[in-house]
């Protein structure tokens, strides 16, 4: 794998923010700016609000929302909403009350909503990412919990004589974070949360790896924690990702294990993603955490991709599609789905094809989504409107003003849902076996993991 620090990605990284603005504008909800001053009762922004042109009834009675808090810290005010009460065009200022808990500060950047309330804009954001926003996807398959590192905490990846963060700038790794893990001791690791395993059975264990130097020498270690020994190890000290891999038989004593991700030396740093270990006799495997309902599986794939040597694999995702092999089973409510095996074990490592959700945002200005950025504001503002025609309040706004919009959206998000299906269609298909591969998750645009 030919490893760089990407500067563009298949699909936009959009922030809240971002979204934010572009769906006031565009949808006539309101406006943003920078503020050029203010107070804890005040914003004052001389360069937008300022003119003669405005009326002082221009934005009283809506809200005013702090997107971003000027030194970057998201301090106070950040987020806060408080109802505009009086509007003076002259000098560019809003005014609010209840007052904010700090004052706003030139630099800090502000949104104003005239309807609907900004909450409600904010929470149908968070659904149409968690509930309508499906992309196409690819993923290992594996037993170990948080094994794609896609997760925004590091509790499934224990360090011991080591710092251990989930990077998310570098070389990419199969998806939008990947664990970093910083040795302060010669033999430092990474632990996973405990896997419960059969003694004397047959086990693959893989994962995609990278040195961040030269003399860096990254360990996998398969660790009997039943009797606290290590079963077995392998290293390397390529400084591209790769897939380093083994297999191993539990101890006849071992029924719990983890994985370890060390460091031979002391203050290096090595990168890991996608760890993959289950059972060469298992009938059945887990499905990533993202699977909600099987139709989200488009297809499971044995890996065979070119190797480097007998234990490094390239960190390809590459494969031939497995059909009338494997069945999507519930494995209880709440607990997932895994794919069960109608004859056979799993003689390969395996991947699935499918489409996934996105999830929440976390804050407005640093955790981004590969979202396509014109999907976004048509499904949004399709939505905000419906919600809006369905208040009982609706009928203070101009009726001929809402039925126009509502059909403007309505145009705008049937057109983006149908580039999307097309876009998730292209994804289940291809020319032979040999051409359903990607690079790395969110680097090209038919792979897009997060």
């Amino acid at each position: 794998m030919i490893g760089t620090s990407a500067t563009t990605t298949g699909l936009e990284l959009l922030t809240r923010s971002r979204i934010i603005k572009r769906v006031l504008i565009e949808g006539g909800f309101g406006t943003y700016g920078t503020a050029t001053g203010g107070s804890t009762s005040t914003v004052i922004d001389t360069t937008r609000l300022q003119s003669s042109q405005y009326s002082e009834d221009m934005w009283n009675g809506a809200w005013l929302r702090i997107g971003k808090d000027a030194g970057g810290a998201a301090a106070a005010p950040e987020t806060e909403i408080r109802p505009i009460t009086k509007y003076e065009p002259g000098n560019g200022r809003l005014t609010v009350s209840p007052v904010f808990t700090a004052s706003p500060v030139s630099t800090d950047e502000y949104q104003i909503f005239k309807f609907p309330h900004p909450q409600d804009v904010l929470d149908t954001i968070d659904t149409i990412l968690t509930e309508e926003c499906f992309l196409p996807a690819q993923s290992m398959l594996s037993e170990v919990a948080d094994f794609d590192m896609e997760q925004t905490h590091t509790t499934d990846w224990a360090g011991t004589n080591a710092t251990v963060t989930k990077a998310t700038t570098g070389i990419p790794g199969n998806g939008k974070r990947w664990l970093s893990v910083v040795t302060t001791s010669a033999g430092g690791y990474s632990e996973s949360a405990v896997v419960t395993v059969e003694p004397g059975r047959l086990y693959h264990l893989s994962a995609l790896v990278r040195a961040n130097a030269a003399s860096t020498t990254p360990t996998l270690i398969a660790y009997d924690s039943t009797n606290s020994a290590s079963i077995t190890s392998k290293t390397t000290t390529r400084q591209h990702w790769h897939r380093l891999w083994f297999t191993f038989t539990t101890p006849a004593t071992c029924n719990r294990m983890t994985v370890r991700l060390s460091n031979a030396e002391n203050g290096v740093t090595s990168f890991w993603d996608d760890v993959v270990m289950y059972s060469t006799e298992a009938q059945s495997i887990a499905l990533p955490w993202w699977v909600k309902h099987p139709d989200q599986v488009k297809g499971i794939y044995k890996l065979t991709p070119n190797t480097y040597g007998t234990d490094v694999m390239v960190g390809d995702f590459r494969g031939e599609r497995v059909d009338g092999k494997w069945d999507i089973m519930d494995d209880g409510i709440g607990r997932g789905f895994r794919a069960v095996a109608r004859q056979g074990s799993i003689s390969d490592p395996l991947y699935i094809k499918g489409t996934r959700n996105e999830v929440a945002f976390s804050n407005d200005n640093t955790d981004t989504k590969h979202v396509d950025a014109n999907w976004m504001n048509a499904r949004l503002a399709f939505k905000l409107y419906d919600q809006v025609a369905a208040f009982p309040g609706a009928n203070s706004l101009d009726e001929s003003f809402l039925e126009r919009q509502v059909l403007r959206w309505t145009t705008r998000n049937e057109a983006e849902m149908k580039k999307q299906a097309r876009r998730v269609a292209a994804e289940e298909t291809s020319q032979s076996p040999w051409g359903l591969f990607g690079g790395g998750g969110g680097r090209t645009f038919g792979v897009v993991r997060h």
